[in-house]
């Protein structure tokens, strides 16, 4: 009987904890500014909330320095300490960019991982 109880429940939570994280476990895609609000509502304490940023790199300082500009047009710099991407960062091109925002005088985008 118990054994029918745990199997009947597998059955039902497991579907749903996967469709749980599917659904609400994915870093929202926002633009550079929003990235920014997002950044100052979190206390001092907490890291800013992970997003993805879609950028177009506009120049690059070095392999882990890149000017880009967002969706809207807003220009900023990626700080990305991520693993290498095997053909380079290429001006001009467009990339998804995985991270959090470090406000301050100056703010950047701290990306982690990027996608094309």
């Amino acid at each position: 009987m118990i054994r029918k109880l745990i199997i009947g429940l597998a059955i039902v939570f497991i579907p749903l904890g996967i469709w749980y994280a599917y659904e609400y476990g994915r870093p929202l895609e926002v633009a550079f500014s929003d990235a920014i609000v997002g950044a100052t509502t979190s206390s001092e304490s907490e890291q800013a909330p992970k997003v993805v940023i879609v950028a177009r790199v506009l120049s690059l300082q070095s392999d882990h320095d890149l000017l880009c500009s967002d969706t809207t047009g807003t220009e900023f710099r990626i700080e990305y300490t991520g693993s290498p991407n095997p053909h380079g960062f290429v001006s001009n091109k467009v990339y998804r960019f995985l991270g959090h925002v470090h406000d301050g005088a100056e703010p950047y985008f701290h990306a982690t991982q990027w996608f094309e």
